[in-house]
């Protein structure tokens, strides 16, 4: 038996990331879902009748402007919320009606704790499972990374540094999570610079430093219009890893200078090309075993989300 779902926001990763590209893997909801035979994409819902009438015409799929409409018309056990990020808290009180086994949303999930904490309610209060699509948590490098530093295998963490793009809010978030997911909620957070991003139309550029015990990850806005920057550094006694633009994922140990007496160097270890297009397959693999299985971990739950929130809230 099939899992009905439907997408609510068909942009860029709703849909258009992968339209009329031949890439590999999937970076959109749209063509994850298509090309997994378990699940049965029953119908979409976008505001932008261009994206309506392609969907509509070439993969003959129902489409409404509507999510009520659609979601009256179908039995729907997975719901896909990757609209804009303030239409979030609307759909989602929205959606309770319906009763969908799962809602699997775009980051940030909502945009207040208050907000969250009442969706959060709400949804076990109606037993509906809530997903975020923080996708490093579904990347097989960075969990490999996280059990790197678990095993000490840079030795004592010098320098934590992560970079990014195109607004805090949207975009560093992303970091915040891997800051949570790795280490928990920080003893402190030092604002060193918060001002309006220019490259993202209502979001700030923010730099941070998150302080923990043994550790302190600097996080650095570089707002430049229309870049897409990622980037991470983590520079320990026994070696480093950095994550650059492209995706490549390097791994350095320190050894000694071939040249120069009493110095040591890093020198590449190893080095992967990173597959983010199984990003979403791997996430969507978690939420069917959410749904076939019982007491299945949820790797991106609406509870991390409001953590997540708590962390940052004064910083608006």
């Amino acid at each position: 038996m099939k899992i009905n779902v439907a997408i609510i926001g068909c942009g860029r990763i709703g849909f258009l990331n992968d339209f009329k590209k031949n890439l590999t893997g999937t970076y959109s909801h749209f063509k994850t879902i298509t090309s997994d035979k378990t699940f049965n994409l029953v119908a979409v819902c976008d505001l932008n009748t261009k994206i309506r009438n392609i969907i509509k015409k070439k993969y003959k799929i129902p489409t409404y402007k509507s999510y009520r409409e659609l979601l009256s018309k179908h039995k729907i056990e997975i719901v896909v919320v990757s609209s804009s990020d303030n239409s979030h808290y609307k759909i989602l009180k929205d959606l309770v009606k319906f009763k969908p086994k799962i809602v699997f949303c775009e980051k940030p999930l909502l945009q207040s704790t208050t907000q969250t904490e009442e969706i959060l309610k709400i949804y076990k209060k109606n037993k509906i499972i809530i997903s975020v699509n923080f996708s490093r948590r579904f990347s097989r490098y960075f969990c490999d990374l996280k059990k790197m530093i678990e095993d000490n295998f840079f030795g004592e963490i010098k320098s934590f540094e992560l970079k990014y793009s195109r607004g805090f809010y949207h975009n560093a978030i992303h970091w915040l999570d891997l800051s949570l997911w790795y280490f928990g909620i920080p003893n402190k957070i030092l604002t060193l610079r918060n001002v309006p991003s220019k490259s993202f139309l209502k979001d700030r550029d923010i730099d941070l430093k998150l302080i923990y015990r043994d550790v302190q990850i600097k996080i650095v806005g570089i707002d430049i219009d229309f870049l897409g920057n990622e980037e991470l550094d983590i520079i320990g006694t026994k070696g480093r890893v950095t994550v650059n633009p492209e995706d490549k994922f390097t791994i350095y140990k320190i050894q000694k200078h071939k040249i120069y007496e009493n110095t040591r160097v890093f020198v590449r270890h190893r080095q992967y090309l990173m597959k983010n297009g199984d990003l979403l397959k791997n996430a969507y693999n978690n939420i069917k075993k959410q749904i076939t299985k019982k007491n299945v971990f949820n790797i991106s739950s609406g509870e991390t989300s409001l953590k997540l929130l708590k962390m940052i809230e004064d910083l608006k």
